[in-house]
């Protein structure tokens, strides 16, 4: 008698199996189909067969083959375990000695988990967004900062008052007894 498996546990068979072959995807993916790809991309250009290079190609000549199957995908799965693995170990390891989390680059990790799981840039600030977001979040920190110092201050110089105050009367107390 065979169970019925749900949707779920087909999924969660069908990515264990393609993670199982996401290394050896990654490397004929590296090593046979990008190469030939930028071939064929070569020989239709010099064949006159694709549209002028965009202006962005010209500046920057570099460019990526992104493959988005299903083995690409498994693939890429496997690089996201190692890095959720190894971020995880970090962690252990931060628990105790919490510097080593200054060796992790913590904007290039989240682009890197952001390419790897092929969600959208847009949902991401650009570089030149976080530095203006951390660099308002400081002003706003030292501003609440000197904030807290002036109230502290103040509370200082009334307590400070609230003393004399009280010592005053203290005072005036005692000379009224000794009368």
């Amino acid at each position: 008698v065979t169970k019925q498996m749900t949707v779920p546990e087909v999924m969660q068979r069908a990515n264990e199996q393609m993670t199982l072959l996401g290394p050896a995807v990654g490397r004929y993916m590296s090593d046979v189909l990008q190469p030939m790809i930028e071939r064929v991309i070569a020989m239709l250009y010099r064949n006159g067969r694709l549209p002028p290079i965009p202006e962005e190609m010209i500046i920057n000549p570099e460019y990526d083959v992104k493959f988005v199957g299903r083995l690409a995908q498994a693939q890429k799965q496997s690089e996201l375990n190692n890095l959720t693995n190894a971020l995880s170990i970090a962690g252990q390891i931060a628990q105790f000695k919490p510097e080593v989390l200054d060796k992790i680059n913590a904007d290039d990790t989240i682009d890197e988990v952001w390419g790897i799981t092929n969600a959208p840039a847009s949902m991401l600030f650009d570089n030149k967004e976080v530095q203006e977001i951390r660099m308002a979040k400081a002003e706003m920190n030292k501003k609440i900062e000197e904030m807290q110092t002036v109230a502290t201050a103040a509370q200082v110089g009334k307590d400070a008052s609230q003393a004399d105050k009280n010592l005053a009367d203290a005072s005036a107390t005692t000379r009224g007894a000794e009368v």
